[in-house]
């Protein structure tokens, strides 16, 4: 029986742990790689090919992740305010489910692009969360989130053939779609 109260005692506060749902420890690791794509004649008849030298920055396990916040607060809404080992601060703010103590939506944690920047940096980061119900402060508390930078990781380089002319011109789709298939370079 104190067996069984230990385990339930463990498997409730693991399962309940605030943070993101993937954990607190990530590891960030750099891919690369090369692509040669082979894409249908242009309209003077010419083969098109175009090789492409492929990087990308990847979180492990995840670039986006839902935030799992405590039990038993009533909140609509949660904001994550977070200070990154180099002392930038991001903000982001989304949805939230209070009957399953979770974000509606999930994070981008590692993704940086024109439109987007991501949460979390390399080191460790200062995850401060904020619970809303109608804009008012319902509670807040901080979780710290560990980025470890692994060793980089290369690809065999691929081939492709393309029945579709554009894919000669999109190196961001093109990289996308050659990790993927690579496994991430695993």
């Amino acid at each position: 029986m104190v067996l069984l109260d230990l385990f339930l005692t463990l498997l409730t506060s693991t399962a309940f742990a605030v943070g993101f749902s993937s954990g607190n420890n990530f590891s960030a690791v750099g891919l690369s790689g090369t692509v040669n794509v082979q894409c249908p004649h242009d309209a003077s008849g010419n083969a098109v090919t175009a090789v492409f030298t492929c990087r990308q920055s990847l979180l492990e396990p995840a670039m986006y992740d839902y935030f799992l916040g405590p039990q038993g607060v009533d909140a609509d809404s949660i904001e994550l305010v977070v200070t990154r080992a180099d002392r930038s601060v991001r903000v982001k703010t989304e949805k939230y489910d209070s009957r399953k103590s979770v974000s509606r939506e999930k994070f981008n944690l590692w993704d940086s692009g024109l439109f987007q920047k991501s949460l979390l940096a390399d080191g460790n980061n200062r995850v401060e969360y904020r619970l809303y119900r109608a804009g008012q402060l319902q509670t807040s508390g901080e979780v710290t989130v560990m980025v470890s930078r692994v060793q980089n990781r290369q690809c065999q380089s691929g081939n492709y053939v393309s029945t579709t002319p554009s894919d000669c011109q999109n190196q961001l789709t093109m990289c996308g779609s050659y990790f993927e298939t690579n496994n991430f370079c695993r």
